[in-house]
């Protein structure tokens, strides 16, 4: 039931041309996140932050940067954490 329930919400929050907003996929991210499924909080973290979505990008930035060792299921990847902090960085997010 949960899960018919999540995918009714999820596919409600779809625009007219099947693609969520960046603060969609931002809140679809924080509630995997939340629930420890965090190879899906990075793929819709990824999402909001090419659309724009400086936070997304500085939060995908220290999941690469820690990989498995914080986020199980995650690959530490140096190269891809720098871009999500450059992403954030462009967008205005600080960063670390």
């Amino acid at each position: 039931m949960r899960r018919a329930i999540a995918a009714v919400l999820a596919a409600a929050s779809l625009g007219a041309d099947g693609s969520a907003s960046a603060g969609e996929e931002m809140a679809q991210a924080m509630l995997a996140y939340e629930r420890g499924q965090y190879v899906y909080a990075a793929n819709r973290l990824r999402a909001a932050a090419h659309k724009g979505d400086a936070h997304a990008a500085e939060m995908l930035g220290f999941m690469y940067s820690f990989g498995a060792e914080m986020y199980p299921g995650m690959v530490r990847d140096l190269h891809a954490a720098t871009h999500g902090f450059d992403l954030a960085a462009r967008g205005g997010q600080p960063g670390p």
